[in-house]
């Protein structure tokens, strides 16, 4: 099973402007997908597509976090994750569940006490969440769109800042 992790680095000098640094071209350092059991990196405009539990799948299904890049100079007070299906590519809207089995489109909560150490720095994060498997495309790929809101509080002033991104996600049925 393997862990894909959505990093994402607030451009905290335009923090008024509510954005995640891009990534370069070709380093994948500010916003990038990485996978904790390959090492493997991958830009948010190349999404993984994660393997799924279901019949023919493995017992344990991939999982994604979203991360956020921590700093001193602010606390991550929540992350939320809104998912959608990406155009006509979805036969459901979030490839996320709960525990009872039903869908889960939007969740919300501070980060986790366990951050995910990269040697870009330390994120924090939400999740594991586990992939579910698409029943309108049961062998294909289904494509999501998620978004994605971190509210970050200033350390010096206490004053909230919101940032946003809506990278993209397939999974593997």
């Amino acid at each position: 099973m393997a862990v894909w992790s959505l990093c994402l680095n607030p451009d905290w000098g335009n923090r008024r402007r509510g954005l995640f640094v891009p990534n370069p071209v070709a380093g994948h350092t500010n916003r990038f997908w990485h996978n904790d059991e390959t090492e493997e990196t991958r830009s948010p405009s190349r999404p993984p597509a994660p393997r799924r539990v279901g019949i023919s799948a493995p017992a344990v299904p991939d999982q994604v976090v979203v991360a956020i890049r921590e700093d001193a100079r602010y606390t991550i007070e929540n992350i939320m994750v809104d998912c959608s299906a990406r155009g006509s590519g979805a036969g459901q809207a979030s490839p996320f569940r709960n525990a009872a089995g039903d869908l889960v489109c939007t969740f919300s909560r501070p980060p986790d006490a366990t951050g995910v150490l990269l040697p870009e720095g330390t994120y924090s994060q939400i999740g594991p969440e586990r992939v579910f498997q698409d029943p309108v495309f049961p062998t294909g790929i289904s494509r999501y769109e998620l978004t994605i809101i971190a509210t970050l509080r200033d350390v010096a002033t206490g004053e909230l800042f919101e940032f946003s991104y809506d990278p993209e996600m397939d999974v593997e049925n």
